[in-house]
């Protein structure tokens, strides 16, 4: 995460291409991470612009959140967003793409966290298995 953190504090913009590319190598040295995003803060103020910057072949970039039944819905209005703009691989995370991570509480105070220690931020997921 740092590296990706040093590639993106090192540039001025970084295409999707780009992104795409640089974490592609970080996912291919290790195994066990599922993806790396790219959330920027979005104000509310700019939300409709920010949209219409990310052209996706299915139509305009939208930012989401879950809703009670677990589908994914236009964010509610609030004052900040953090939606996932870049994603890699997007592969088997597409519904990941536009979703506000400041609509999550646990998402929400880890990207607080990040803000206010300007680092990069992990989620971790763990699975048990189970007996057949």
């Amino acid at each position: 995460m740092y590296a990706l953190k040093g590639f993106w504090d090192n540039s001025k913009f970084i295409s999707l291409a780009e992104f795409t590319r640089y974490s592609q190598a970080l996912l291919n040295r290790h195994r066990g991470i599922q993806a790396l995003e790219w959330a920027p803060k979005v104000l509310h103020a700019n939300r409709d612009i920010f949209s219409t910057e990310r052209p996706l072949e299915e139509g305009i970039f939208e930012i989401t959140e879950r809703h009670d039944q677990g589908d994914m819905i236009r964010a509610s209005e609030r004052d900040v967003y953090y939606p996932v703009y870049y994603i890699a691989p997007l592969i088997g995370n597409e519904l990941a793409l536009g979703f506000d991570l400041a609509s999550n509480l646990s998402r929400k105070k880890h990207t607080n966290q990040g803000i206010k220690f300007r680092g990069a931020i992990g989620y971790l997921k763990y699975y048990t298995r189970t007996r057949a």
